[in-house]
């Protein structure tokens, strides 16, 4: 986690590895779950990240990976007339905070 957010300060998207083994009963349980999540009509992303969840445990950590992720051309110069136009611009991103706030400022 700190060394995370230690890449996410320096602005670099982070990616983190880990693995978990898990038995043939428990992988037949999370393939009927899941697949039962990705048929709902309503609420699918939600179920099937409930799903995902239940995985996502007593992981072994393999790797934690920075990745620079620049903005595109001209990013900078159309924020820059969008402001003296009089128009509000707000960033939204899935980011953490400390990445987010990194692109913000180098916009």
């Amino acid at each position: 986690e700190e060394e995370s957010s230690n890449l996410a300060r320096d602005g670099l998207r982070t990616l983190v590895f880990a693995r978990r083994d898990f038995d043939e009963h428990e992988y037949a349980l999370f393939e009927s779950r899941w697949h039962q999540a990705r048929l709902q009509a309503q609420g699918r992303a939600a179920a099937m990240l409930d799903v995902q969840r239940t995985l996502e445990h007593d992981m072994e950590l393999l790797a934690v990976s920075g990745v620079e992720d620049k903005l595109q051309p001209d990013v900078r110069g159309a924020l820059e007339k969008l402001r003296h136009a009089g128009v509000r611009v707000w960033m939204l991103t899935g980011d953490k905070v400390e990445t987010a706030t990194c692109v913000a400022i180098s916009a």
